[in-house]
């Protein structure tokens, strides 16, 4: 690898000023999580909302009950709506329920600014819960402790079922309905009912109007936790419940889960009582495709994640709190914890392998609008990332005008003391339940305020290449991602640093979906990597970051050479092929900085790598650098691109080489004729000997008629030149 050589006082005095100007202190982050309100559910017609609500994280659905009717709305279409995004999220397009709901449904107006909520009739009875199946072709209704209603929301249909007794004398201990959920993607079983004495596992009989049980596992149980994004069921024994094992409902089939022991000791002074484990502070919840089990303890102040596998049970992190109130949300694979009596937020990556916050804790930001956050038009990212070059000047000038702004709270923070929030764990929501001012909060991440407050841009760079772009419509991950990586080169960061940044894209472009690794080159199209939530494109990242800087001249030719050539080497590493553009903007820098012996050098080695365009330039620099032909030349060759190599040779008067190809390739792309009128302006009797003779001799269809126009030009030859086409002349005959 070249080192920069040295450039003059006055042009890198030049380069540092249009550096320093181009850099802007961003303002510093006010919040990295925002809530907006997004659903109202204290409306005048219902009563008591609190103890009547629910969520189904099958549909994503919140459900009421008032009157003898359930109320429901569509989270995610509320999502959407909010977010301006039309698009469903990963995994939502074909599960999704309609706008409409269910056949039997209704809308009330005026509930929310949003979606109405729609309306299902129920027949007159207490309500425990309620859920949808998967289709939401029934409803099933908990109507006590033994007993399930099922209605059919085509025809109206309906069906009881009860739990299992426990022994079939009546002298067992009696069962008692606990809940039950719904399983999805399973063939066998449709409904599990979690009772007292263990798991009753139904499937729905092909009428419609009646269940069968199909399997029954016996445990004693005091409380289970299920959610369906990780199709897990937690289950808690014992007296202080502190015992716990679980049953994951994979599509291959039920999974039983080890036992395990929560130590419920753990961090509590001596002498304080044990208390029982209870169901709010134990969550199944699933990062980055990984199953854990996630404790709150709040004697201890911690979050403890516990990794399940299908073995055994580790205990893997444990998260400090620093709060004994809080609650937790996952949101597109980062564990929040909200501080309940001061809305501080934690965000937690299991990536890092860091005990600590991702980023400095700040408390959230409440807006009622539905503008994207941080005050900035949706998609819109702010310029420039926060640096260590930054002045403190600049960002107290930045601070200033951020505050001026009044970009601030809309005074309905739900999180303060004494006020009873429920955090949706596998979802982006929060539910505020105190009475008479019930309100559904949506949690978006700001992206560009998490970057701007991490001190390590190598960890940004890695934090934002796991963000999926569907869940954060407002952010460009992939933007964001270039656009720190260019801030690092601007600002002369180290080669060894950009050199881990760098290895850091390139082995997100290897691993995702579709890349294309080095091989037989693909020359009729340039190399574009996708995947991974839309990807990084190589051609786009070479034009935002290297040809943008070059053009700017916001960086010194020297430097950002050295980037170009670190970044080739760590692609070549993980055999990616980069596109023609970066080695043609390569060769264009050398010849900037007048560095024709290691233009030489590369070209010789074979550094670069071989393609139709890096080739076409090099044969546009003949006219200057007439050296380069043969690199032209070679270049083609290799690529087995014998035409454009014939025609070269020929375009430049390489007659008998250009022949040569010709022949053996057997190309018919210059006629032969071609060839003859061409030696004949060369002037030179051997080549057009050459030339006539390979005529004469391979050209089916070429005699001596052919062949006699050219005697005039034989007999003009100089006499000391025409023994060369003596035998030939006589072949032309005579005029």
């Amino acid at each position: 690898m070249s080192s920069p050589g040295a450039s003059e006082p006055a042009k890198a005095q030049m380069f540092r000023s249009r550096r320093q100007s181009s850099i802007q202190a961003s303002p510093p982050p006010v919040a990295h999580v925002h809530l907006r309100q997004v659903l109202n559910l204290s409306p005048s017609f219902l009563t008591d909302v609190s103890k009547s609500c629910a969520y189904d994280d099958t549909h994503k659905q919140l459900l009421v009950v008032a009157d003898s009717k359930l109320l429901f709305w569509d989270l995610r279409e509320i999502g959407r709506a909010h977010t301006g995004s039309g698009q469903p999220g990963k995994g939502e397009s074909e599960k999704a329920p309609q706008s409409s709901g269910p056949p039997r449904s209704a809308e009330l107006a005026g509930a929310d600014s949003v979606v109405s909520p729609h309306v299902c009739f129920l027949s007159q009875g207490p309500v425990i819960t309620a859920r949808f199946s998967p289709d939401q072709k029934i409803l099933a209704v908990q109507r006590s402790s033994t007993e399930i209603e099922f209605v059919n929301q085509k025809d109206g249909s309906q069906f009881w079922q009860k739990c299992k007794s426990g022994s079939k004398l009546g002298l067992g201990p009696e069962s008692k309905l606990l809940g039950f959920f719904w399983c999805s993607d399973m063939s066998k079983f449709d409904i599990v009912f979690v009772t007292t004495l263990g798991l009753e596992l139904y499937k729905l009989l092909d009428s419609g109007k009646g269940m069968q049980l199909k399997e029954q596992k016996k445990h004693s149980i005091r409380w289970y936790k299920y959610t369906a994004d990780t199709k897990l069921v937690i289950i808690a024994s014992g007296d202080d419940c502190s015992r716990l094992f679980g049953y994951q409902f994979a599509p291959q089939g039920l999974i039983k889960l080890p036992r395990f022991d929560i130590d419920l000791q753990h961090g509590m002074q001596p002498g304080t009582k044990k208390q029982a484990l209870t169901p709010d502070l134990i969550h199944p919840v699933a990062l980055y495709g990984k199953l854990f089990c996630c404790h709150i303890n709040p004697g201890a102040e911690r979050v403890v994640l516990y990794r399940l596998y299908k073995d055994a049970i580790i205990k893997q992190y444990s998260y400090p709190t620093y709060t004994s109130r809080m609650g937790i949300s996952i949101v597109d694979n980062l564990l929040l914890v909200h501080h309940m009596n001061t809305g501080l937020v934690m965000i937690f990556d299991i990536m890092t392998n860091n005990m600590q916050p991702f980023v400095s804790p700040l408390p959230v930001l409440c807006k009622g609008s539905r503008a994207a956050p941080g005050g900035r038009p949706a998609g819109q990212a702010s310029a420039v990332a926060l640096s260590p070059s930054t002045g403190s000047e600049a960002l107290s000038r930045a601070a200033a005008a951020h505050e001026a702004k009044g970009e601030g709270h809309d005074g309905a923070n739900p999180f303060k003391s004494g006020s009873k929030v429920v955090c949706v764990t596998m979802s982006n929501f929060l539910l505020a339940m105190d009475v008479g001012s019930e309100m559904v909060w949506m949690i978006d991440l700001d992206l560009d305020a998490i970057a701007m407050s991490c001190p390590n841009r190598l960890h940004t760079i890695s934090f934002l290449h796991r963000r999926a772009e569907l869940k954060h419509p407002q952010w460009n991950p992939k933007e964001m991602i270039m656009g720190t990586v260019k801030n690092m080169v601007q600002e002369n960061e180290a080669i060894s640093v950009l050199k881990q940044a760098f290895e850091i894209i390139c082995y997100v472009i290897a691993s995702s979906p579709g890349s294309r690794p080095v091989g037989p080159p693909q020359f009729h199209s340039p190399a574009k990597i996708t995947g991974n939530n839309g990807g990084l494109d190589l051609e786009q990242l070479h034009a935002q970051i290297f040809e943008s800087l070059f053009e700017d001249q916001a960086v010194e030719p020297e430097f950002l050479f050295c980037a170009m050539e670190t970044f080739y080497l760590c692609s070549s590493s993980f055999k990616l092929r980069l596109p023609p553009c970066f080695f043609c903007l390569m060769i264009e820098m050398l010849l900037v900085m007048e560095r024709f012996d290691v233009l030489t050098e590369y070209l010789t080695g074979h550094f670069f790598q071989d393609s139709k365009e890096l080739a076409a330039k090099l044969e546009a620099l003949s006219a200057d650098y007439p050296h380069t032909t043969q690199y032209a030349v070679d270049m083609y060759f290799r690529m087995k691109e014998y035409d454009e190599c014939c025609a070269l040779l020929f375009k430049h008067g390489r007659l008998i080489d250009a022949l040569k190809i010709l022949k053996d390739y057997h190309l018919s792309s210059i006629a032969p004729t071609a060839f003859l009128d061409a030696a004949a302006e060369k002037g030179d009797p051997m080549v057009f000997a050459s030339v006539l003779r390979f005529c004469v001799e391979f050209v089916p269809g070429f005699n001596t008629t052919a062949a006699s126009k050219y005697n005039s030009f034989l007999r003009e030859m100089p006499s000391d030149q025409g023994d060369a086409c003596e035998g030939l002349d006589r072949t032309g005959g005579k005029d």
